[in-house]
């Protein structure tokens, strides 16, 4: 071979050499970079994992207390409509009362009203009876004037007619 070849073939050998060390430091500082994002990706991950750990913990906490409220409001609301119903029960037995209440009244109120006519009824055949009576009484006056008038008459013709 002769020197210019042996020259390029130096030149080749030694600029593949030159780039086979820029490769392999390229590929070293490309390991270094992998390394140093799956290093920062594996705290990232932990990271996230813990925060989405936390985070089911704590919507297991909301949960649990959400399930504890229903419970109660569902316990409360079944009360509600427990009283509800008692209410409207006794609110239909009171209106019944007021309603059997309301024709007592009513009915006490009709034999008012009847009681009341029978009185004027009585007040009135009283109040006639009272007149028959002063007139019967006024006329048997009458009467036993007039026939003590009449036998005062008849004595006095009698009189008379003995003293003719």
């Amino acid at each position: 071979m002769n020197k210019d070849s042996k020259s390029r073939v130096d030149e080749k050998s030694k600029a593949f050499e030159d780039e086979r060390n820029k490769l392999r430091k390229e590929l070293e500082a490309l390991r270094t970079a992998l390394n140093d994002l799956k290093s920062k990706n594996q705290k990232t991950e932990t990271d996230l994992k813990k925060n989405i750990k936390s985070a089911e913990d704590s919507l297991a906490d909301i949960l649990r207390e959400y399930d504890v409220q229903m419970e109660t409001k569902t316990k409360e609301l079944s009360e509600e409509k427990s009283n509800l119903v008692k209410m409207q029960e006794e609110l239909k037995e009171r209106q019944e009362y007021f309603k059997k209440i309301e024709e007592e009244r009513k009915r006490e109120t009709e034999l008012e009203k009847q009681w009341s006519i029978k009185m004027k009824r009585h007040e009135l055949e009283k109040q006639k009876r009272l007149e028959a009576a002063k007139v019967t009484l006024e006329f048997l006056r009458k009467m036993k004037k007039f026939r003590a008038d009449r036998r005062k008459a008849e004595k006095k013709k009698q009189k008379a007619e003995k003293a003719k």
